[in-house]
């Protein structure tokens, strides 16, 4: 487990990315509510939205836990949670 004042770097690979509307899996498995769907990538007046116009966004950090369900249930590996190396203080 991670030294808890570290804050996790986490990476969604949006071209790899299905969709939040199509799959959504990362949204419903994270305990933190960590990840989140986003509005259009496009927001022209009047336009339509398709579900392939939503992304998944990391909204909060600090709630990551370092469970990483969000890599495990992902289908296509777009997710990455990674934390620094610490050096111990001498």
């Amino acid at each position: 487990m991670p030294d808890a004042r570290q804050l996790p770097t986490i990476e969604i690979d949006q071209d790899k990315c299905i969709s939040p509307m199509r799959c959504g899996k990362c949204l419903r498995v994270c305990p933190g509510g960590v990840v989140l769907l986003c509005a259009p990538k496009f927001n022209e007046k009047f336009r339509e939205c398709g579900p392939e116009d939503f992304t998944v966004i990391v909204h909060n950090r600090p709630a990551c836990i370092a469970c990483k369900k969000c890599v495990d249930i992902c289908p296509v590996d777009c997710i990455s949670v990674e934390f620094e190396a610490v050096e111990a203080a001498a």
